[in-house]
Parts: C-alpha cells; structure tokens; sequence
C-alpha cells in the first residue's frame, strides 16, 4: 500500500492511498464467496459457478462495493498511523480509479485540528441567574409529589364539578349529519382541561352518572377544519363514570411514606431545599460559563473545518429527532407542522453548531493556556462523584466506561478548572444582556429628549431678551 498526506487548508487534510491490484483481487474473491449464491449462470447449479466464469459473465463491478467497503477502513486506518495523522471529523472517500488491473485508488479528505488564537479571556461582566429558592417553590415541588400520589376515585353521590375526570360516549352532529372525528365512547376527559371545543366542558357540569343529554355547541372561526369552522352543533352525550382525584395530606406520615431519611414535614422541606439549590446553583453556574465564553469566544480567532460544523449540526438534529421521539412526536409531523424539510432544519442548525463548538474549543484553549493538568486524585474523585450521582458503585459505573475513559476524565478535570477559572477571573450580573440595551436605548431617548428641549429653552430666553 502507497500513501500520502497534504494539508488542503489550515482546516482540511487529505490522504491519498493506493490499494495494490493484488490486494483489490484478493477482496474481489472474497466478495464473490461471500455473495456466490447469488449468482446464476447458464450450464451450473446456482452458486457453482466458478470465480473466472462468474467475472466474465456479470463483469467486475459486480463485485466493487463489497470489496471497496472491506478495504476502506484498513487502509485508512493504516495510512493514519503511517502519517501520524489525528482527524477531527469521519472522512469523505472519493474513488480516483478502481479496477482488477489498476487496484483501488481513493482519497480520504478529514478535518484537521481547528486552530485557536485567544484574544483576551479575563475580566469579564455575564449574567448569571440567581440561584436562590423561595418557599414557594419548595411547596410547589411538594405539591407535584403529592400530585404524582395521588389517585382517581369514582364519585356516585353527586353531579360533575370542575376538575372532575368524566368518562363518556359522545357523538356529534351539524345540522343533523354526524361529521368524521366527532364520535367516540368510554372517552376520558378532565373537565377544564381545554381539550375541547369552548362551551363543551362547562356543558357537562351538573349532570350525573347514567344522564343522556344534548349539548350545543359553536365551533370556532379559526378552526383547523374548514367544513366545522363557525359551524353550530349538537353533542350526544352519555355520561357513564364521575371522578375525583384525592391528593395525599401533606403531613409527617406522608413524608415518611416517600422519604427514607426524613421523618417530618420540616426535616424533608430542608433537604428538598438543599436538593434544589444545589441543582440551581449547578444552572446558574452552567449559564454563567456559556455567557462568558461567548465573549470570550468573540475575542478569539478561529480556522474551524465545515465538515466539523455539519458533523455537529447533525448531532444537535438528532438530538432533537430524539427528544421528540422521546415526547411521542414523529419528526416526520413535527417538519410538515413546521413547513420545513429536514435540510432547511439542519441548515439552520449550522449556526448554533458553530457557535457551541467555538465554545468548546476556547474553553480548551483557556486550560492549554493556563497549563491546567489533572492529577489521578483528581481523577478519582471526578469518577466518585458521577458515581453517587447516578445512584451507583465506582466499580459498577467504571464497568459502564469504555477503554479509554482514564484520558477522558482526565481531560475533563482540565476543562472543569477552565470552567472554575473563568467563573472567578469575571463579574456575575443578574442584569440580562437584552434588559442591559433597553436600558441603554432609555438613557439614549433620554439625551435625545434633553438635546431637543435645551434650544427650545433658549429660544424662549432669546425671546425674552429681545422683548
């Protein structure tokens, strides 16, 4: 195998590597014995045809894209090595020739380390989001405790009141002709949930288990179908089930049911606010940093390789394919909602690609810079505290890290004491950068106010005097 390496750009590299013809015919047998049962030639029982007569009958090409995809990789891999060469981005392979009597010959063009020249880095105002929690939100996060324990139960001694869950049969009708998607039976509904239609809920209210009745209705002008849209109609409704949701007191054997370290309200209102400021402060500190390094990103220069862009904003549109997968949203409806295409998306996301990687690549230059390194206690203890912080044993979630996860976290203790020094070296302000313009345009309206009456005023003076 015959390799070589060029820099392309300050941001690009490409290797050129050339496959022997002895090797290319070495994986073109190997991919006819792979597929030979495929292969059916005239005089020979499916898949007996010998090598000589399958190539001559179905011609090489036949055979190029397993071979080419077998040779790729090792070959690359090994021209890597040859050259020492550290690609920052999956290769794009072009083919320049291929063929039993010329072998393969491909480049490999990669993303070359992007370049970083810090401008300044120190000194800096951000917004930082107060990390304080009020009482309120303790009650609230209580609330939602009791809420997640609480349960349904059925109701018979009295009509339907707000907030009530009815189970119904519904049909609905427009001028006496039942329209699609108006029926359904043993439906669920949370009266003052907004589900329906204005009217429909308030409607049900009063009735009891067993009623049958109508309920009118006016659909709205801005309704998503046309054909109901303003349209009067009729509901037939039969209500089959009343029920009311009963929430937990908020007492001390409450908390002992959900807590095995507290034993009263107080004591759990306590380590539920500790629990909550530590996760705020977390926020808040997290904020601060990414403010920061976008000025410290806009002081500094940068030779950032496309294909490290587009590798990114794939990575931000699949993490986005993922949480609306995630929330039950098919990300084929959530594009044709947005009348966009999945390429207007990604083209978008270009940006904020950018932008996160210039983040990531100052806050590296920020620990070479100041010569941070991670000691192996330092490491440990990084590794302890993931550990307990996903409910598990060191052992156990060392057992879950790949190969190389030693030079990993050690080069996260690097970037987290970039983070701590860049957090110290600037002043947190909980003025946000958008109230902090507002301000400005006040002050410049202002002047400009002040400007406008100062030759009124001596106008008048002059007047004044002349009279």
């Amino acid at each position: 195998m015959a390799s070589k390496v060029e820099k392309l750009d300050n941001a690009n590299g490409r290797l050129t590597i050339e496959v022997e013809p002895n090797d290319f015919r070495k994986a073109i047998e190997e991919a006819y014995h792979k597929n030979r049962q495929r292969f059916s030639i005239p005089g020979f029982r499916k898949g007996k045809a010998p090598f000589p007569m399958v190539l001559n009958y179905y011609g090489e090409g036949v055979f190029y894209e397993d071979a080419v995809d077998s040779l790729l990789d090792p070959h690359y891999r090994k021209a890597l090595e040859e050259h020492e060469v550290e690609p920052y981005s999956r290769p794009d392979v072009d083919i320049l020739e291929i063929g039993l009597d010329k072998g393969l010959i491909f480049t490999a063009d990669y993303a070359l380390k992007p370049q970083v020249r810090l401008g300044n880095y120190k000194g800096f105002t951000a917004y930082r989001p107060s990390d304080s929690v009020t009482d309120d939100e303790i009650t609230q996060a209580l609330d939602a405790k009791r809420f997640e324990l609480s349960r349904l139960v059925p109701v018979t001694d009295r009509p339907v009141k707000e907030d009530d869950h009815v189970v119904i049969d519904y049909e609905g009708s427009v001028d006496g002709v039942p329209f699609d998607g108006g029926k359904a039976e043993n439906y669920t509904l949370e009266i003052g949930s907004g589900q329906f239609i204005p009217g429909f809920e308030e409607a049900i209210i009063g009735h009891s288990v067993g009623e049958e009745f109508d309920i009118d209705v006016t659909f709205p002008e801005e309704y998503h179908s046309e054909e109901l849209a303003g349209k009067a109609a009729v509901f037939h409704i039969v209500l089959h089930e009343i029920k009311e949701r009963q929430t937990p007191e908020l007492d001390d054997d409450f908390i002992k049911d959900i807590s095995e370290d507290c034993d009263t309200v107080e004591e759990y209102r306590k380590q539920k606010r500790e629990e909550m400021e530590a996760e705020r402060k977390r926020q808040a500190d997290a904020e601060f940093l990414q403010r920061i390094l976008e000025q410290v990103a806009k002081e500094a220069e940068f030779e950032i390789s496309d294909r490290l862009v587009q590798a990114e904003a794939h990575r931000l549109l699949d993490r986005q394919r993922n949480y609306m997968a995630y929330n039950g949203i098919p990300f084929d409806y959530y594009l044709q909602m947005m009348g966009q295409t999945e390429a207007q998306v990604l083209k978008e996301l270009e940006t904020p690609a950018l932008e996160a990687i210039k983040h990531d690549l100052s806050l590296e230059a920020v620990a070479d810079a100041e010569g941070f390194e991670a000691s192996q206690e330092e490491v440990n203890e990084l590794i302890e505290d993931l550990a307990k912080r996903n409910d598990m044993e060191v052992d156990e979630f060392k057992s879950h890290l790949g190969e190389d996860y030693e030079e990993q976290f050690k080069e996260e203790v690097r970037l987290n004491k970039a983070s701590d020094f860049l957090r110290e070296n600037s002043e947190a302000t909980d003025k946000l950068p958008e109230d902090e313009d507002e301000d400005l345009e006040d002050d410049a309206d202002e002047e400009a106010a002040e400007a406008t009456d100062e030759p009124a005023e001596k106008a008048v003076e002059d007047q004044g005097e002349d009279q």
